[in-house]
């Protein structure tokens, strides 16, 4: 995959995120303890799950995965956090 195409898909598929935002902070909780348990760095999904409660404060966040504003670009998601 072309970096262009990544950069495409980052702009079409990360304006939904904010709409799942608040029920991935427990998947990432649950992810770091296995790892730390495990005896490897549970660091990187322990910052994922701050980025995602952080994103989850947002008014973004009480939007539905059926109902968030589709047209919205990433730069205009970006512009409201």
């Amino acid at each position: 995959m072309s970096p262009a195409d990544r950069y495409a898909g980052f702009q079409k598929g990360l304006p939904s995120v904010p709409t799942k935002a608040r029920r991935w902070i427990g998947e990432m909780e649950k992810i770091a303890k296995t790892l730390g348990n495990s005896g490897l760095t549970p660091k990187i999904f322990e910052g994922a799950a701050e980025m995602y409660r952080l994103v989850g404060t947002t008014s973004l966040a009480d939007e539905t995965p059926e109902t968030f504003g589709r047209e919205r670009t990433l730069q205009q998601v970006i512009e409201l956090f």
